[in-house]
């Protein structure tokens, strides 16, 4: 009978054993469950930083993309703007040429065939002389005379070409029609007028080239930016 009993007891701690192994072990199992589980939260919520990272690049570069794309527009715009001025300048000038031709071929045909004057008002024609500026503003009604003249009389260039006989470009000569030598100085202020014209638009032709120039330019860092980004 304590044989019986000591087995029984032994039997019991033998099964109270296995269950505290059991229990180990499971916690252990749990333990490592957990710590998995720490490392996975660890591993997600570092996952979640480099996410707002890159996010906040994201909406970094996206800010320059966008800011690089409207300066492109921008300059585009402006860039058409000005090839659009560029064009108008070259038909104006263009229209102005042609009327300096016209007004040659007008000049021709006023002097008519077998005009014994035709080399003298030719020369008339052709003078050149310094012009004087209009003043944008009349000081007084005693200056109006004066200022009728668009060219300073005194300051003409001597005309080494003059005829055998010498005659003076600034007065018509005998046998010469008024009203002819008056149409050619008339012609010729028309003339000079388109002349200096032609020479002011040149000017600013080449003035927009180069600002198209270096638009285009600019252009071109602004989409080398684009494609960087």
């Amino acid at each position: 009978a304590v044989v019986s009993t000591q087995s029984g007891h032994y039997g019991r701690d033998t099964e109270f054993d296995q269950e505290l192994l059991n229990l180990r072990a499971d916690k252990i199992q749990l333990d490592v469950q957990l710590k998995n589980g720490d490392l996975r939260l660890i591993l997600l919520f570092e996952e979640l930083l480099l996410l707002k990272e890159f996010e906040k690049r994201e909406n970094f570069l996206q800010d320059c993309l966008s800011s690089k794309l409207s300066d492109r527009d921008e300059m585009s715009d402006k860039i058409e703007e000005l090839e659009e001025k560029l064009s108008a300048k070259k038909e104006y000038m263009d229209e102005m040429q042609e009327n300096e031709k016209l007004l040659y071929e007008s000049f021709t045909e006023q002097l008519g065939e077998n005009n014994k004057f035709t080399d003298f008002l030719t020369k008339v024609f052709k003078k050149k002389i310094k012009r004087v500026k209009k003043s944008a503003e009349v000081e007084g009604d005693s200056d109006e005379s004066d200022s009728d003249d668009d060219y300073d009389s005194s300051s003409e260039e001597e005309d080494e070409d003059e005829d055998a006989e010498h005659l003076d470009l600034n007065v018509c000569p005998p046998g010469c029609s008024n009203e002819l030598y008056d149409a050619t100085i008339v012609m010729r202020e028309k003339k000079l007028d388109l002349e200096e014209a032609i020479q002011e638009e040149k000017k600013m032709i080449d003035t927009l080239k180069k600002e198209v120039d270096a638009l285009i330019k600019k252009n071109k860092v602004i989409n080398h930016g684009v494609k960087v980004v």
